[in-house]
């Protein structure tokens, strides 16, 4: 049992850590303005695509590349909107 239990928390290690990977891509890539490129309607107004799904997209295309500076603007980011939920609780 506790052989599986190992496993399973391994698992949702590695999936913690992919869903992490996908936010940073994906907000990187909003904040270069490519998700527009990755949006089938022309609302201009607000966000279509959640950031974990562009980020998956942005990933399995692999037509753009992504600096180190987009990564820190992106890690800025999640400091921020974690400071941000953090005062509204």
């Amino acid at each position: 049992m506790s052989r599986q239990l190992h496993r399973l928390e391994n698992l949702l290690l590695i999936g913690a850590l992919a869903s992490l990977a996908a936010w940073l891509v994906g907000k990187a890539a909003e904040l270069k303005g490519l998700h527009r490129q990755y949006q089938a309607n022309t609302i201009r107004t607000r966000n279509v695509l959640s950031t974990c799904y562009l980020g998956c997209e942005v990933i399995e295309s692999a037509r753009e590349t992504m600096t180190l500076i987009d990564f820190r603007q992106a890690l800025r980011a999640l400091r921020i909107d974690r400071f941000a939920y953090a005062l509204a609780a």
